[in-house]
């Protein structure tokens, strides 16, 4: 781990040399290690990043390459101009410059490989998913091994047949994800204008007995009225190994619903935007419209929390059927998610 700091600290160190600019705090919060990710409107604006970033890493004797754009005007600037490759890796997920979209690799899983606790966990851990384009895959997958865990069967001891076919439908939908594609931009509209007024955030949380989750939209909304929406970013979780109340589930997603939408805010930088919170829970929007004082400690603690990341007067009901969310507390299979893209 000692590498990893020492490369951090010293660039931290480097770029407070430099007066405050748009370059500058690119590097200091999307350089990942060795790796920066950024982008710009303008391709004028996107040279400049180049040019830019370049120069000042240079004078620490560090050299960015390997650059990759799905514009060729800025593909032919940077050494990256005469590389045909089609994918790069971005934070674990390949990225397809041509078509400028997202994709998975999936992963290959012999079939005559035995099905262990320990290749099960192994499997879920190599799934890095960060904006949670496949979560409500992935939670599938962890509601099955929490149930194996109940179980109590040491990790390297085979799987019981009557948990090993819900597991082996789901390492056969692991190769299906090759098939997703997801849009890098937002809005696929050229016309739309991005401007922090124009957009709203919508976000919905549910929860069921076995897990609960959250999802954030992005809306934009142009001066016609015309309105265009995008996914932005899920979140789910199993539920708690002790029992808990469906309410309280509820509430437990309202506040993970919550933590999302500010991690949302703050990543886009749009932190006064109009925002909606989405709940098919009359219990939990209750708790949420009330003095969190009002109720007992569990309640109490997770309804302040909402309280100082959100209005309460944001909050409202939706219909089960009309709630998005509920998708992320279903065990569906690969097949039934890319049918609900």
């Amino acid at each position: 781990n000692c590498s990893p700091f020492l490369l951090n600290a010293t660039i931290k160190y480097h770029l407070n040399k430099f007066p405050e600019s748009v370059v500058v705090q690119e590097l200091k919060e999307n350089l990942y290690m060795d790796d920066l990710l950024s982008g710009c409107d303008e391709t004028e604006e996107a040279t400049e990043m180049y040019s830019g970033a370049k120069e000042i890493l240079k004078e620490a004797g560090m050299e960015l390459t390997k650059w990759r754009s799905n514009k060729k005007e800025i593909a032919d600037k940077t050494e990256s101009g005469n590389d045909q490759s089609n994918a790069t890796k971005v934070l674990g997920i390949c990225w397809s410059e041509t078509e400028d979209c997202f994709r998975f690799e999936g992963l290959e899983i012999p079939s005559d490989v035995l099905l262990t606790k320990r290749l099960i966990l192994s499997m879920l851990a190599r799934i890095f998913d960060p904006l949670g384009f496949i979560t409500p895959f992935t939670i599938t997958g962890k509601i099955l091994f929490q149930k194996l865990w109940n179980m109590g069967i040491d990790w390297d001891d085979e799987v019981p047949s009557e948990v090993a076919e819900n597991f082996k439908e789901w390492i056969e939908g692991l190769d299906k994800l090759k098939q997703i594609q997801i849009p890098r931009k937002y809005f696929q509209q050229e016309t739309w204008t991005c401007v922090k007024n124009q957009l709203e955030l919508h976000v919905f949380a549910d929860a069921a007995e076995e897990s609960y989750g959250a999802v954030v939209y992005i809306v934009a909304v142009a001066e016609s009225g015309e309105r265009e929406t995008s996914f932005a970013v899920s979140r789910a979780r199993v539920s708690p190994l002790k029992k808990v109340t469906v309410p309280r589930l509820e509430l437990l997603a309202c506040m993970l619903a919550a933590r999302t939408l500010s991690f949302v805010k703050d990543a886009l930088k749009i932190p006064d935007t109009t925002y909606y919170c989405w709940t098919d829970s009359k219990v939990a929007l209750q708790w949420i419209k009330n003095d969190p004082h009002r109720w007992k400690q569990f309640v109490s603690n997770r309804v302040q929390e909402i309280h100082n990341l959100t209005d309460p007067s944001a909050w409202r009901h939706c219909p089960g059927k009309d709630n998005p969310a509920d998708i992320l507390t279903r065990m569906i299979s690969a097949n039934k998610m890319m049918e609900k893209q």
